[in-house]
C-alpha cells in the first residue's frame, strides 16, 4: 500500500520539478514537466486526501496554509517555510542560500492558472563595491518579496556603516515577482541600487518581464550623478531620473530593451562603465530566471 505523505512532501515534490525545468532543454519534456508543476500546485488548494494523477502518490492536506497570487495579494511572508535572511547572503554558500529560497518561493506560491508568470531574480556583485538599495516598482504584477529583502546586509562605505545594502565580493540578493493568478498579464517591473564608485556615485536600473504572451525581456540602464552616462562612463544625457525612480512610460522602455532570443537557455544583456559591469542574464519559460551579475572591469 502506497503511503500517504504530508504537504511538505508534496512542496519537496514539486520543488523537484522546477529544477528540472531549469535544468531541461528539451521543449517537449519540459512543457511535460510543467504541466505536472501546475497540477500539483493547484492541489495545493485543496483539503483532505489529494492524489497525484500522473504517479498516484497520495498526500494529506489539513489547511491551505501556503498563499500567493490570487486576486487578494499575499506576501512572502505567508509562505511557512520562508526565511527573510535567506534572500542576502553573503560567503561560500551564499549563491545556493539564495537560488534556494528563490525556488521555495516559487514552489509554494499557490497557482491557479495555466500560463502563469513569475520572475525569480538573482543579484550577484562579485565587484569590489557593495550595492545599496535605491528604489523599486511594479509594471505588472506585484512583488512577492520585497526588494528591500535582498539588500538586508550593513557595509562600510567611506568610513561610514551604510544599511540596506548587498555586500562587495560575492554578496548575493533575491527578489521575488509574480503576476496575479486571475489576470492575463505579465510579472514585470523593475528596481534600482547605487554602486558608490571612488568620487563618483552610479545608479544601475534593472528592468525585468515575464511575459504573459510573448518573449520575456529585460534592460540595464546606468545613470551617473551627473545623468545617464555611456559605456565608456561619460554622460551621455539625463534620460532616467537619478534619485532611483521611474515613471510608468520609462519603466517600460527600460523593461524591453532586450528581448530573449526564443532560441537559447539564456540570453544576456550587459552594459558598462569604466570601472565596473553589470549583466543579466534571463531565461524564457513560464518562471524566468533573471541573474544579475556586477563585476569589476
Amino acid at each position: 500500500m502506497n503511503k500517504i505523505e504530508d504537504r511538505k512532501a508534496l512542496l519537496g515534490v514539486i520543488d523537484c520539478l522546477i529544477k528540472k525545468i531549469d535544468r531541461n532543454s528539451n521543449g517537449e519534456e519540459t512543457e511535460n514537466i510543467m504541466k505536472h508543476v501546475q497540477l500539483l500546485s493547484h492541489k495545493l488548494g485543496q483539503t483532505g486526501i489529494i492524489i497525484d494523477d500522473l504517479t498516484g502518490k497520495k498526500y494529506f492536506l489539513t489547511s491551505v496554509k501556503i498563499k500567493g497570487g490570487g486576486p487578494l495579494h499575499s506576501k512572502a511572508s505567508e509562505v511557512i517555510e520562508h526565511e527573510t535572511k535567506n534572500l542576502c547572503q553573503s560567503g561560500t554558500k551564499a549563491f545556493d542560500t539564495v537560488l534556494n529560497e528563490l525556488t521555495l518561493l516559487n514552489a509554494n506560491r499557490f497557482r491557479t492558472q495555466t500560463g502563469n508568470r513569475t520572475s525569480r531574480i538573482l543579484i550577484q556583485n562579485l565587484s569590489k563595491y557593495p550595492l545599496i538599495y535605491k528604489d523599486s516598482g511594479t509594471y505588472s504584477g506585484y512583488f512577492f518579496s520585497s526588494p528591500m529583502s535582498a539588500f538586508q546586509k550593513t557595509s562600510e562605505i567611506n568610513g561610514k556603516n551604510e544599511k540596506n545594502t548587498i555586500e562587495a565580493h560575492n554578496g548575493i540578493g533575491g527578489i521575488f515577482h509574480t503576476k496575479q493568478t486571475d489576470t492575463a498579464c505579465s510579472s514585470a517591473g523593475y528596481f534600482s541600487f547605487t554602486v558608490p564608485t571612488p568620487g563618483k556615485n552610479y545608479v544601475v536600473y534593472i528592468g525585468f518581464s515575464s511575459s504573459y504572451r510573448g518573449k520575456s525581456c529585460a534592460g540595464i540602464q546606468i545613470a551617473g550623478q551627473d545623468g545617464v552616462t555611456d559605456s565608456f562612463g561619460r554622460v551621455a544625457g539625463h534620460g532616467i531620473d537619478p534619485t532611483g525612480s521611474l515613471s510608468r512610460k520609462q519603466m517600460y522602455n527600460l523593461m524591453v530593451k532586450s528581448y530573449h532570443n526564443g532560441v537559447d537557455e539564456y540570453d544576456k544583456t550587459e552594459e558598462r562603465t569604466t570601472l565596473f559591469k553589470i549583466t543579466c542574464k534571463f531565461t524564457n519559460v513560464s518562471w524566468n530566471w533573471f541573474h544579475i551579475i556586477v563585476d569589476d572591469l
